[in-house]
C-alpha cells in the first residue's frame, strides 16, 4: 500500500508539470513599437558681458636689483700731467656742432671743433678735430699736438655695431740740457692712425650667450722708429641662472717694431681668460685664471680673483682681489708716457701682480669716497734715465720691484651746479734693483673743480701734484727733482645762444718744475678765444 501510494503521488506531480509547460508556449505574434520624433536645434550659449575676474594672486613677488654705486664710476677722469694741462670742456652744448678758436702767450694757437649732427633713429656719429701749439722761453722748447677722432654706431634688431678712426700727430724737440752749437736738437714727430670695429648682441640668442668681439689695428711711429700693431678681443658670457655666470675671452695683441738701425722685433701676447662669477644678496665674486704667452715664449698663469660685498640699505661696499697682468711696452705706450725716447731701446714686457682691498661708500646724497690698499709686484718695470749725449732717455728694466700703495678718491656733486673730485695715490717702493725707481713719482694728487657760477658762466679749476721723483745727473749721482705743482682755471661765458667767449689760465704760480730731468715745464700760460655753435 505504501508503494502504491508513493507511485500515485509521483504520477500526479509529473502530470502537473507537463500541463504547465504546455500552457507557457505562446503563439506567433508581431509587436510594433511606434514613437513620435521631432528634430530640435541646440541652443547656442549666450555671451556674458560681465566676465569674471581672474583669481587673486596672493603670492609675494621677489624682485632683484643690481644698481652699481656712483662711487665706482665717474663721468670724467683727470688728464695726465703735462707741461700745460687742459681739462675736458665742461660747458653745455645746446647745438650739435661747435668750433673754438683762440690764442695767447707762449705763441699759443688753439683749435677745437666737434660735429655730431649726422644722427638718425638707429645710428649716430661724432667727429672731433683739435690742435694746439706752443713755444716756451727756450729756442726749441716747443710742442704741437693735433688729432682727429671719428666714431659711429649702428643699431639693428639683433646687433649693435661700433666703429672709429683716430689720427694723431704730436711733435716734440729734445731741448733738455741742450747747448746751442749751431745744430738743432732731434725733433720727434709721432704720427699714428688707428682703425677700430666692434659688435655686440642686442637680443639674447637661443644659446643665451652674450658676445662683444672687437678689432683694433694701426700704425704708429716717428722718423727712426715705426710700429705696426693689431689687437683682437673675443669675449663671451653666459648666465647659467640668477646666481652664476661663466665668462671667457681670447685676447691677441700683435706688434712689429722697426728701429733706427733697421733691426726688428715682434712684441706679441696671447691670453685666454676663463672665469666664473657668483652673485647673491650683495655678494659678488669672480674666480678665474689668465694663461698668457708673451715675448720670447715666456708663459704666465696670471690670477683673476675679485670679491666684493655691498650692504643693504646703505651705500657701503667692501672689496678685495688678486689680479695679474702683462703689459707689452709698445712704442706707443712708452712714447706716450715719455716722448723723449732714444732711437734704440730694449723691448721687454712687464708682468704685474696686485693684491688689494678697499672700501667704497656713499655719504649722504652727494659725497662718494673710495679707498684702496695694494701690494704690487713688478717684473721688468721700465724706468727712464737721461742719455746726455743725445738729450734723450734710455730705458732700464728693473727685474724685480715691489711696492705698497694707498689710493683714495673723493667726489662731491650738487646736480649740475657744483662738482669736485679729488684723487691721490702714494707708492712706497721698498724693493728694487737699482739705486732708485728712476723717474717714477711716489706721490700723485689731482683735484678737478667745476662750478656753474651764474646761468651763462661755467668755471673749472684744477690742481696737479707729483713728488718723489728721482733722476741720475751727469755724474751718475742720485738727484731728487723739485715737486711738480701746478694749478689752473678756465671759464666760458655764453654771450648769445650761438656764441660764447672762453679764457684759460694754466700754471698760475709760474712753477717751472721738471717732470723729466732737464725738461722744464712751460710757465704761466694764458689764452682765450671764441666758440661758435652750429
Amino acid at each position: 500500500m505504501k508503494q502504491f501510494f508513493s507511485l500515485s503521488v509521483l504520477l500526479f506531480l509529473y502530470c502537473q508539470s507537463f500541463a504547465q509547460q504546455k500552457d507557457s508556449v505562446l503563439k506567433d505574434q508581431t509587436i510594433e513599437v511606434i514613437q513620435s520624433y521631432k528634430p530640435q536645434v541646440k541652443q547656442a550659449p549666450k555671451p556674458r558681458f560681465q566676465p569674471d575676474l581672474p583669481p587673486k594672486d596672493n603670492t609675494s613677488p621677489a624682485f632683484q636689483y643690481d644698481v652699481p654705486q656712483q662711487v665706482l664710476y665717474y663721468s670724467y677722469t683727470p688728464p695726465p700731467l703735462r707741461p700745460l694741462v687742459f681739462g675736458k670742456d665742461s660747458s653745455s652744448l645746446p647745438y650739435p656742432g661747435y668750433i673754438k678758436l683762440g690764442g695767447g702767450n707762449l705763441s699759443t694757437i688753439y683749435l677745437d671743433a666737434g660735429i655730431a649732427s649726422f644722427n638718425g633713429e638707429n645710428y649716430q656719429t661724432a667727429l672731433h678735430v683739435h690742435h694746439i701749439q706752443q713755444q716756451g722761453r727756450f729756442k726749441y722748447q716747443k710742442t704741437a699736438f693735433s688729432g682727429l677722432e671719428a666714431t659711429g654706431e649702428l643699431t639693428t634688431k639683433k646687433l649693435h655695431y661700433k666703429g672709429g678712426i683716430d689720427i694723431l700727430r704730436n711733435q716734440y724737440y729734445n731741448y733738455g740740457a741742450f747747448v746751442d752749437t749751431g745744430v738743432a736738437p732731434a725733433k720727434n714727430t709721432y704720427t699714428g692712425i688707428t682703425l677700430s670695429v666692434a659688435a655686440s648682441n642686442e637680443l639674447q640668442n637661443k644659446a643665451g650667450i652674450d658676445y662683444n668681439p672687437s678689432l683694433k689695428a694701426g700704425v704708429y711711429g716717428r722718423k727712426d722708429n715705426s710700429e705696426k700693431w693689431a689687437d683682437v678681443s673675443l669675449p663671451a658670457s653666459k648666465k647659467l641662472n640668477e646666481e652664476f655666470t661663466i665668462n671667457a675671452a681670447l685676447n691677441l695683441q700683435l706688434a712689429h717694431v722697426t728701429f733706427a738701425n733697421n733691426s726688428t722685433i715682434n712684441n706679441n701676447t696671447l691670453q685666454f681668460v676663463p672665469n666664473i662669477t657668483y652673485e647673491k644678496k650683495g655678494f659678488k665674486g669672480t674666480v678665474g685664471i689668465k694663461p698668457t704667452l708673451g715675448i720670447g715664449d715666456n708663459s704666465y698663469i696670471l690670477p683673476d680673483i675679485k670679491l666684493s660685498y655691498k650692504f643693504d640699505n646703505i651705500l657701503f661696499k667692501i672689496y678685495a682681489g688678486w689680479e695679474g697682468s702683462l703689459k707689452q711696452n709698445t712704442l706707443q705706450q712708452l712714447s706716450t708716457y715719455n716722448p723723449y725716447l732714444d732711437d734704440l731701446y730694449l723691448t721687454r714686457q712687464t708682468r704685474q701682480y696686485e693684491i688689494y682691498g678697499g672700501i667704497s661708500a656713499g655719504l649722504g646724497n652727494n659725497l662718494n669716497v673710495d679707498a684702496r690698499l695694494s701690494h704690487r709686484d713688478y717684473e721688468n718695470l721700465p724706468m727712464f734715465v737721461n742719455n746726455f749725449s743725445t738729450n734723450a732717455f734710455s730705458i732700464l728694466y728693473d727685474p724685480r720691484v715691489k711696492a705698497v700703495s694707498v689710493e683714495a678718491t673723493l667726489r662731491y656733486d650738487i646736480a649740475d651746479v657744483f662738482s669736485l673730485k679729488a684723487s691721490g695715490a702714494y707708492f712706497n717702493y721698498y724693493q728694487y734693483t737699482y739705486a732708485r725707481v728712476w723717474h717714477e713719482p711716489s706721490l700723485r694728487f689731482n683735484v678737478d673743480f667745476i662750478f656753474n657760477v651764474i646761468k651763462n658762466l661755467n668755471v673749472t679749476a684744477y690742481t696737479r701734484v707729483l713728488d718723489g721723483i728721482y733722476a741720475q745727473n751727469e755724474l751718475g749721482q742720485e738727484t731728487k727733482l723739485k715737486a711738480a705743482f701746478e694749478i689752473g682755471t678756465a671759464g666760458e661765458y655764453q654771450i648769445i645762444p650761438r656764441l660764447s667767449a672762453f679764457l684759460t689760465l694754466n700754471n698760475l704760480l709760474n712753477n717751472r718744475y721738471q717732470r723729466w730731468y732737464h725738461y722744464e715745464a712751460y710757465g704761466l700760460n694764458v689764452f682765450g678765444g671764441l666758440r661758435l655753435k652750429f
